[in-house]
């Protein structure tokens, strides 16, 4: 009793994306899928901002592949929106404290 022509379906539910991290005093931190380019004030929108008790003046980013640590100033990344915004690579965490 075999089945002749059988047939399969499969459901993809989820893509394993590289992701950056979100992490500290914003409005959801978490993982987020890097599909393409992501800036890292993309990355914070996608977070729902800085919170109330954020110290914007005082955000790190981790860079996940380089051991690089960089200090960044959210009103600085604003007002330099457009040129040479930093764009994140797989792993790359801010912190937001």
């Amino acid at each position: 009793p075999y089945l002749q022509d059988p047939r399969v379906v499969v459901i993809v539910r989820e893509v394993n994306w590289p992701r950056v991290y979100v992490v500290g005093e914003v409005a959801r931190p978490g993982a987020f899928p890097l599909r393409g380019r992501l800036t890292v004030l993309q990355a914070l929108s996608l977070a729902g901002g800085p919170n109330e008790f954020a110290d914007t003046g005082e955000i790190v980013l981790l860079r996940g592949d380089r051991r690089e640590r960089l200090e960044l100033d959210y009103s600085q990344l604003v007002e330099r929106l457009g040129e040479g915004d930093l764009v994140l690579g797989p792993g790359d965490t801010i912190y937001v404290p």
